[in-house]
């Protein structure tokens, strides 16, 4: 072989070795060292999955620590199982009781699944583990048209159109000064009243008087009741009204019929 193919072997072989190193060298810094990471494969089942992908994001506590493997269909049932790859440094933290979810990164971000992680004091989840899932996605509640907040920005806007309705060519100005005008008179009747009652229970001493007449009245009504005094007798003793009949005469009507009497006899005798 001659020297010059030697050399050319040699170059090339060493332009080789310097371009596997150069390649993993960009695959340790730029790809997370993919090559060389060891991975843990749990499991998850959902009813839907919107927006989620393969390569999507897992998060452990708020952590990244790996990514969607693969979304399949589970066979004689209406779930997905979702194939999560964990980071094998994180399987101290993957523990029996660990929580998956989907979740939204902001109001228009991607899906990720988020680990809530089981406690402490609980064994380590094996490879291949199926987790609970939680399907509740706090983005998909606050967007709910049933109960989050879009519910809420539509009862803000029809509080807006009857608001607007109600001020139509001015009537709420209308309105409240109105209801101004009938405050300020129900406030002045009550004033009013007020004082009246207070009238009425003596706290005004100009009202002494009357109180003392109707006193007086009371006093006055009740002896003639009980039969006192000569009213209080006239009214109770039915004895003195018939001698003050007896006194005053009969009732000229008696003395009326009589002389209709006499006057009817005396008419039919002069016929005869």
């Amino acid at each position: 072989m001659k020297a010059s193919t030697k050399l050319e072997y040699k170059v090339g072989i060493f332009i080789a070795i310097g371009v596997l190193v150069f390649m993993v060298t960009i695959l340790m810094l730029g790809a997370d060292k993919t090559l060389f990471t060891r991975y843990l494969h749990i499991k998850a089942r959902f009813t839907e999955v919107n927006g989620l992908f393969p390569g999507s994001v897992v998060s452990l506590a708020g952590i990244p620590v790996g990514n969607v493997q693969d979304i399949t269909f589970v066979p004689g049932e209406a779930k997905l199982e979702i194939d999560l790859k964990i980071d094998r440094q994180f399987h101290n933290r993957l523990k029996e009781g660990t929580v998956a979810e989907v979740r939204t990164q902001g109001a228009l971000g991607d899906k990720y699944i988020f680990l809530n992680p089981g406690p402490l004091d609980a064994k380590e989840l094996p490879d291949g583990a199926l987790v609970e899932a939680n399907e509740q996605d706090l983005m998909k509640l606050i967007t709910s048209r049933e109960d989050g907040v879009a519910r809420v920005v539509d009862v803000i806007k029809e509080l807006d159109i009857l608001l607007a309705s109600i001020n139509q060519n001015g009537k709420l100005g209308q309105t409240m000064s109105n209801m101004s005008e009938a405050s300020a008179k129900l406030k002045s009747t009550l004033a009013q009243l007020d004082v009246i009652l207070q009238d009425i229970h003596g706290e005004i001493p100009q009202n002494h008087r009357v109180r003392a007449a109707l006193d007086r009245l009371a006093s006055v009504m009740e002896k003639i009741d009980s039969g006192k005094g000569t009213l209080g007798q006239l009214i109770n003793d039915p004895s003195i009204a018939q001698s003050l009949k007896g006194l005053l005469g009969s009732s000229p009507r008696d003395n009326y019929v009589k002389d209709m009497l006499r006057e009817t006899l005396q008419k039919s005798g002069a016929k005869k």
